[in-house]
């Protein structure tokens, strides 16, 4: 129940970001089977929540998928419990071809062809029940012991989520910086407005000072007091 919770949690984070593997058509084991004109052996076998998912891209038609289909449902009471199938075909479907390769990309194994199977973080490029089969039960029961089942869209998904917050991040940081470099630059022209400002008001200060003391001194000065020299008056002979 808390591995559900847990899941549609980081389902209702992750929407809004990616769904293209949502959108793109898939069938299930029981169709799949169908679709390929094979015998079911599938008896009781259900699929559930509880199981682990494994991914499967293949054409339909193709002798190595059906091989792989055959093994599944030949091997159905032994492993039936672990998993449950999702199936997209890339021959005939052109967006199941670009998830295949959006796949491949993510997890570094290269799409030569199909079957392309992915169990958990393992992948199978490629299958025969004698070179493969035993290590794909080995994964496969790996995966479903897991407490923390490894999901490869959950991963895509998660990794392009973080990529946007990276982004985001990176833009925000672009954002402040120039915030930051605006206001440092009007903060610098006006202390140099201020400063030359206060440079032009000190300069008529101290004019109007010096104008103001010399007109005091001025006022201040001791008058200059103009003596009339005596006449000298003029003998008798």
């Amino acid at each position: 129940m808390k591995r559900v919770v847990r899941l549609l949690c980081a389902l209702l984070v992750l929407l809004p970001v990616v769904t293209f593997a949502a959108e793109n058509k898939s069938l299930n084991l029981e169709e799949v089977l169908k679709e390929e004109e094979i015998e079911s052996k599938l008896g009781n076998y259900k699929e559930s929540d509880e199981k682990a998912t494994v991914y499967l891209f293949r054409g339909k038609g193709c002798g190595y998928c059906r091989g792989f289909i055959n093994f599944l449902n030949d091997n159905i009471d032994e492993l039936g419990k672990y998993f449950n199938l999702v199936s997209y075909e890339v021959w005939n479907d052109a967006d199941n071809a670009d998830l295949m390769q959006e796949v491949a990309n993510f997890t570094g194994v290269a799409a030569q062809g199909v079957p392309y199977i992915v169990v958990g973080e393992k992948v199978f490029d490629g299958f025969t029940e004698e070179y493969y089969g035993e290590e794909f039960k080995a994964e496969l029961k790996k995966l479903y012991d897991s407490e923390e089942r490894y999901d490869v869209f959950e991963a895509m998904e998660k990794a392009e989520l973080d990529a946007k917050k990276a982004e985001n991040a990176n833009v925000n940081k672009i954002i402040l910086w120039n915030a930051v470099f605006s206001v440092v630059t009007i903060c610098a022209v006006g202390l140099m407005l201020y400063m030359s400002n206060k440079k032009m008001a000190e300069l008529i200060d101290s004019k109007i000072k010096i104008k103001n003391y010399v007109q005091q001194a001025q006022s201040e000065a001791p008058k200059k007091v103009e003596t009339k020299k005596p006449v000298k008056k003029a003998k008798k002979k």
